[in-house]
């Protein structure tokens, strides 16, 4: 079976040019936890926080890193060298929910 990547923040699948989250992933989060909102691409990519649940405080985590300067996901490194992390790609596992590679990881 094919592999699935994923970048850990992208809640809705989706980024901006460079990969990272847009509100858009935070409020599609809201949506489904608290909206029947449709399921996310990837489960796992909406762990934002790295603490192995996906609820109310993952999308805490992304609007704090968008607006208030707070830490990115964990799991992205510095891929640039420039002591900023970067949207990193990651493998999903079976047991990861993953539907789909977002279009950031895709070739």
């Amino acid at each position: 079976s094919e592999r699935r990547r994923y970048i850990q923040g992208l809640c809705n699948g989706v980024g901006d040019q460079e990969g990272k989250p847009q509100i858009t992933s935070a409020i599609f989060g809201l949506s489904f936890l608290f909206s029947g909102g449709p399921a996310p691409p990837c489960r796992k990519a909406c762990d934002s926080n790295g603490d192995g649940k996906f609820d109310l405080s993952d999308m805490v985590t992304i609007l704090s890193y968008l607006f208030l300067g707070g830490p990115a996901p964990p799991s992205w490194v510095d891929g640039g060298g420039d002591g900023v992390a970067d949207p990193t790609c990651i493998e999903a596992g079976p047991e990861d929910d993953c539907g789909a590679t977002h279009t950031s990881c895709a070739g």
